[in-house]
């Protein structure tokens, strides 16, 4: 029984080691905020979704006069980051970008 106990054992330590080694876990996430995916922006084109999909889901969002909302994404890792803020109209459609800051990038 002693011998059958460290083979009963090995399963299991195979499994854990080959859940830890695919993870997709990174020290370094990777930036969803940058130069390029704000230029991918268009107003009066791109959409709540569209910017949802690029940046993920907005660090605040502000109710604005005529039903307009402002969405803001900050982003920070390490000493680098980024904040940008856009304008959407009630529908759902941008219509400019008020505010971009990258601090080195």
């Amino acid at each position: 029984m002693k011998k059958l106990i460290p083979l009963l054992l090995i399963p299991f330590f195979i499994g854990t080691i080959s859940c830890t080694t695919t993870s997709s876990y990174s020290l370094y996430p990777k930036r969803k905020v940058t130069r390029s995916s704000v230029a991918l922006m268009t107003p009066g084109v791109s959409t709540t979704d569209d910017a949802i999909k690029l940046f993920g889901l907005p660090t605040s969002e502000s109710n604005m006069f005529g039903g307009n909302v402002l969405y803001q994404w900050q982003e920070y890792i390490g000493s680098t980051g980024a904040h940008i803020a856009i304008l959407f109209n009630k529908s759902g459609t941008m219509i400019e970008l008020q505010h971009k800051t990258f601090i080195g990038m």
